[in-house]
């Protein structure tokens, strides 16, 4: 039964030792100064031991006590006989003062390092979390939701770098410990000896009373990440809470969520906090044992002294190495979760080809191209084949979830297709350059995204080294300028999250102006125009028709009026193009084009299907 207990004791240390794995590309950002502050730890300790070791000639001066026994006391001894004679109290005092000096100023410095060393990992650490995901594919984003990512880059790489703060204090506790652990060999090994299995059976205990440690940080980190989610889905969907009346119920969810975190955290805290009052009376037990035991076994005064001096040193070192185990335990989630989805986005980033890209040249080509979305029913696309010359203007229109979306989204590499190829000039999409393709494109969508800068910033993030001028001409050819010109700074004006100060024609107006700046190969208009009135959307189709043959211009859209300038129509149904060809004789074939036409018509608002 013991051995079993025993072989099962070695698998958990096993198992955890395996759950700090994480950490080790961390700790390894710069192993030379890894390495310096297990130098100056040990040095640190070692004037500070050397420091314990001269109050034995301080007290039996002093007190007059007698001589110690052992190799340690005797080495005291003959140092001891070296000073000038009348002089021993204040030399040895000095050396005392000099040494606890020396090794308070390494240990400032250790502690630089540590703080130096954590900072470079864990800015590193977030910097790769954050790259990955900006790289990541859709799929695997959309799988790990947003609350979860946020919560991963915005709380556990702080819990990551707590880890290493406590990783680090545990080396320079280690090497005390081994340290001091040796002075109090030279002591008395005697009493060295006794005291090892009494620390072990002592660390059993405390480990045993926390070994639940890992199950409340896997809770915490679950209790953490439905809080996010629940924050963000409240502050990213604020409209239509109000617009439902549903504050009362989404506080009453919010304050829930908040609660659990509240009470898992608040348990984590009690474990963590438990194994110190616990070791405290321990050590009581073994400092009264010692004093008891050496005083029997005839030690002088001042070895005594220093022995429990010494050992009243060393166990809070120990009782802070068994605690940063069970706060290591406590953070192991919160480590695992940040690795796994960086090594999750890293391992489905999209990869970037070797081919150089300087523009189309001929023609998008698609061959047999089909995509599946995740637990999807049905493809998205199934089996589809295009040619688009370069500078023709295409429209794609089709119901609500015919593909037309997911076509565009494969043509711009934001998706790659399940099946099936892309070729841009006879060239495989994927062999390309990945930043050199996507410099190319401009994409102007229905839920257009504008960051809480100004005016100017929005527009110029088509293409940054642009000038004022180019700035508003851009504005101009999107008949925006009047309306910036309107607001109270002008372009300098701040916009606020998302555009909030804008109304939606304004938003459309600044990201059709910001893809116009960026002088595309190829300008996506996912319903960009569906917020403009008649009129502004007659000024911008002008400013588009300028841009024909200049760039490839993909349309999806479902009012008439924005795909009448287009040279071909793609009409989608259920993945597939139905349909295609220029739109007059679409209009006269009777087909499912013609029908969408007549029902256009005959609905005063238009065409009600959005992009697919």
């Amino acid at each position: 039964m013991a051995e079993s207990r025993s072989f099962r004791l070695l698998g958990n240390w096993r198992t955890e030792l395996e759950l700090y794995r994480p950490l080790l590309p961390l700790l390894g950002v710069n192993r030379y100064v890894l390495a310096l502050i297990v130098l100056v730890s040990l040095l640190a300790s070692a004037l500070e031991g050397f420091g314990f070791a001269l109050f034995i000639p301080l007290i039996e001066v002093v007190a007059g006590a007698g001589k110690g026994v052992g190799p340690f006391p005797g080495v005291l001894e003959a140092f001891e006989s070296r000073l000038p004679a009348g002089w021993h109290v204040p030399f040895i005092a000095g050396f005392i003062v000099a040494a606890i000096v020396l090794k308070n100023a390494l240990g400032y410095v250790n502690a630089a390092m540590c703080a130096y060393l954590n900072g470079r990992a864990a800015a590193r650490l977030r910097s790769r979390l954050y790259a990955a995901i900006l790289s990541a594919s859709f799929e695997s984003l959309d799988k790990a939701g947003l609350g979860r990512i946020a919560n991963a880059l915005l709380t556990e790489t702080w819990r990551n770098s707590r880890a290493l703060d406590i990783v680090f204090a545990c080396i320079v506790d280690a090497c005390a410990v081994v340290v001091l652990g040796g002075m109090l060999i030279l002591i008395s090994w005697q009493m060295t000896l006794l005291l090892v299995p009494v620390l072990c059976v002592i660390g059993v205990l405390v480990l045993t009373l926390t070994r639940n440690a890992r199950q409340i940080g896997e809770k915490a980190l679950e209790s953490n990440i439905a809080f996010g989610s629940r924050a963000w889905d409240g502050l990213a969907g604020l409209r239509t809470v109000r617009a439902f009346g549903r504050e009362t119920f989404e506080l009453a969810e919010f304050d829930q969520a908040s609660e659990r975190v509240r009470r898992i955290f608040f348990k984590q805290t009690l474990l963590e906090g438990l194994s110190l009052p616990l070791f405290e009376i321990f050590i009581s037990m073994v400092l009264a044992g010692v004093v008891i035991g050496m005083s029997a076994l005839g030690y002088s005064f001042s070895l005594l002294v220093v022995f429990v001096l010494v050992l009243y040193r060393v166990y809070p070192r120990v009782r802070q190495l068994i605690s940063a185990r069970v706060a290591l335990l406590g953070l192991n989630t919160s480590v695992s979760e940040t690795h796994q989805m960086l090594e999750e986005f890293t391992r489905t980033s999209m990869r970037s080809g070797p081919r150089r890209f300087t523009g189309i040249q001929r023609e998008i080509a698609l061959e047999d191209v089909s995509y599946s979305y995740p637990r999807a029913q049905k493809p998205a696309l199934s089996g589809v084949c295009a040619r688009f010359s370069k500078g023709d203007t295409i429209a794609i229109v089709g119901r609500s979830g015919a593909g037309k979306s997911t076509l565009i989204q494969i043509i711009c590499r934001l998706i790659d297709p399940t099946t099936g190829t892309v070729r841009v000039d006879g060239i495989p999409l994927p062999e390309l350059d990945l930043e050199q393709y996507r410099v190319r494109l401009a994409i102007v969508s229905q839920d257009i995204y504008l960051f809480s800068a100004t005016v100017r910033h929005n527009i110029a993030y088509g293409r940054l080294d642009a000038s004022d001028e180019e700035i508003v001409e851009a504005a101009r050819r999107a008949h925006a300028h009047e309306f910036i010109c309107g607001l109270p700074q002008g372009y300098a004006t701040p916009i606020g999250d998302r555009g909030v100060g804008l109304s939606g024609g304004q938003r459309q107006r600044i990201a059709l102006a910001r893809a116009m700046l960026r002088k595309p190969d190829i300008l996506v208009l996912d319903e960009a125009t569906n917020a403009l009135d008649v009129y502004a959307e007659t000024l911008v189709q002008e400013a588009l028709n300028e841009l024909r043959g200049q760039c490839t211009v993909f349309i999806v859209a479902h009012r008439f009026t924005t795909i009448q300038r287009s040279d071909r129509v793609l009409v989608m149904d259920e993945g597939v193009i139905v349909e295609e060809g220029r739109l007059e004789a679409l209009l006269h074939s009777e087909g499912p084009f013609a029908s969408m036409y007549r029902l256009q018509r005959r609905a005063p608002a238009g065409l009600t299907e959005q992009s697919g």
